[in-house]
C-alpha cells in the first residue's frame, strides 16, 4: 500500500498533518504526487527484472527451448535528513491576539524547506565523489560516473584490461564474474561498463597508450554528502539520450516517450519551469490542445500526448549554460519510480509527525536551550528513492530551451 503526500493531506481529520503536508506537498509537483510505501530498518531490498526469457515458434512436434526470467536483489541505504529550529519562550508563551500559535506556524515553515530540500535531492541527490583506481590501470582509467548501486557499496569492484583485443570489463561489488567486455576503438575512449546486471555500471575514459599488457585493478568509490541517490543518479546510461546542445523539438519529446517501456503507473515528464514553457510554446504553435490534468488537490499541470508535464525548481544546467535535462518517469510502486521512507505500515492517516514517524517525517521537541529561555525542535526525515525497473525512466540529457 503507498499514500502521496496528497493523499495524507486530504484524508487526515487532524488540522496540523493538514497544514503540515500540505507545506510538503505543495513545494514541488513532482513530489507531491510520487508515492510514498513504508519501509523499516536502515536500509531494504527488492527484487528488480533484469530479462523476461525468451518465446517463439517451432515446428509441430518440435523441440522446445528453455530459459527463464532473472532478477536482481538491490538494497537501498535509509538516509536521514535534519534540522533545529529554536524559540524564544517569551514569544511562546506570548503569542498575541492573532490567533496563530508561533510553535506551530515555524514547524510548517520547517515542514515546507523539508519538502523543498527533498524534492531538490530527488533530482540530484547522490553522486561520484572519488574513486581510487589501483596501480595497474590507475594511469590508464579515469572514473566518469557510477551506478548508485555500485558506488553505496564500500568494497568496491574490479577493472580488468586486455591488451591484444584492446577490450575493458567490470565486476562489481558482489558479483563473482566480470561483465560483458567492451572493445576500445581508439587511444583515448570514453566507455560504460556493466556488470553482471545492467544496474551495476561504470562510465570510464581510458588512456590506452598507458595500459601496456593485461592487468586487472581494484576500485573504490566514495560518494558526496549524505544523500540518497536521486534520478539523475539512478538512471542508466543505457536509458540516456545525449543531446549536444540540440533545441528541444517535439521528435526529441517522443524518442524520451519511446524509452519508457513499462507504463504500468502514473506517467510524467519532469522539467524545469523555463523548458515547460519552451514545451508549451512548441504545443500551441503545433495547433494541438495544451489540456491541463488534475493531479491533485489544487495542482493540476499542462500534458503532452495524454502526460502531465511536471516542473522541479532543482533541474540545473548539465555543466554547459542554457543546457539541461528533461526526465520521463513511471510513478508506481516496485516497478517504477517511488520513495521508501520510515512510518507506519500501511501508512495511516491518523498519524500525527508529532508524536511518531509518518511517511519519514516526524517532529521533536528537543528541549529547552542550556543558559537561555528558548525552546528548541527538530524535524528528521528517514528515507530514499527508489528505482524498480531501468524501463521505469529515462533522461534526455544537454538540451537547450532555445536558440544561443
Amino acid at each position: 500500500m503507498s499514500h502521496t503526500l496528497y493523499d495524507q493531506m486530504r484524508a487526515s481529520q487532524n488540522p496540523f498533518n493538514v497544514g503540515f503536508f500540505r507545506s510538503i506537498a505543495t513545494s514541488d509537483e513532482l513530489f507531491s504526487i510520487m508515492p510514498f510505501r513504508a519501509e523499516g530498518g536502515s536500509a531494504w531490498s527488492y527484487e528488480r527484472e533484469v530479462s523476461v526469457g525468451s518465446f517463439g515458434f517451432i515446428a509441430p512436434g518440435g523441440t522446445v527451448s528453455a530459459s527463464n526470467g532473472t532478477t536482481e536483489r538491490i538494497e537501498i541505504q535509509k538516509r536521514e535528513a535534519t534540522s533545529d529550529f529554536v524559540i524564544d519562550n517569551f514569544v511562546i508563551d506570548n503569542p498575541g491576539n492573532s490567533g496563530v500559535d508561533p510553535v506551530a506556524r515555524q514547524q510548517l515553515m520547517k515542514a515546507k524547506a523539508a519538502g523543498r530540500a527533498l524534492a531538490g535531492n530527488v533530482i540530484n541527490g547522490g553522486a561520484v565523489n572519488a574513486a581510487t583506481v589501483g596501480p595497474e590501470l590507475s594511469a590508464a582509467v579515469t572514473l566518469a560516473a557510477a551506478s548508485p548501486f555500485v558506488s553505496d557499496r564500500a568494497e568496491g569492484g574490479d577493472i580488468s584490461y586486455t591488451h591484444a583485443t584492446t577490450t575493458w570489463s567490470f565486476r562489481a561489488p558482489g558479483d563473482r564474474d566480470f561483465g560483458p567486455e567492451v572493445v576500445s576503438a581508439s587511444d583515448n575512449a570514453a566507455l560504460t561498463l556493466y556488470g553482471a546486471s545492467p544496474s551495476k555500471w561504470i562510465r570510464i575514459s581510458t588512456t590506452a597508450a598507458s595500459a601496456t599488457e593485461d592487468a586487472v585493478a581494484r576500485v573504490t568509490f566514495s560518494v558526496s554528502g549524505n544523500e540518497f541517490s536521486g534520478l539523475g543518479a539512478l538512471i542508466s546510461p543505457a536509458q540516456t539520450i545525449a543531446k549536444s546542445g540540440a533545441v528541444l523539438d517535439f521528435a526529441m519529446l517522443d524518442e524520451l516517450n519511446d524509452k519508457v517501456k513499462d507504463r504500468s503507473g502514473r506517467q510524467a515528464y519532469i522539467v524545469s519551469s523555463p523548458m515547460r514553457r519552451r514545451i508549451n510554446t512548441l504545443i500551441r504553435a503545433a495547433g494541438l490542445s495544451d489540456n491541463n490534468l488534475v493531479l491533485g488537490d489544487g495542482l493540476s499541470a499542462p500534458s503532452f500526448n495524454g502526460i502531465p508535464i511536471l516542473v522541479n525548481d532543482y533541474i540545473t544546467n548539465d555543466g554547459t549554460a542554457g543546457r539541461e535535462s528533461i526526465y520521463r518517469v513511471n510513478l508506481e510502486l516496485d516497478r517504477g519510480v517511488w520513495m521508501g521512507a520510515m512510518g507506519s505500515d500501511p501508512m495511516t492517516v491518523e498519524g500525527d509527525p508529532r508524536d511518531a514517524v509518518v511517511m519519514g517525517f516526524r517532529m521533536r521537541e528537543v528541549g529547552q536551550v542550556s543558559n537561555k529561555s528558548q525552546s528548541q525542535y527538530r524535524l528528521s526525515w528517514y528515507g530514499a528513492l527508489a528505482l524498480g525497473s531501468d524501463l521505469s525512466a529515462a533522461r534526455l540529457f544537454d538540451v537547450k530551451v532555445a536558440a544561443s
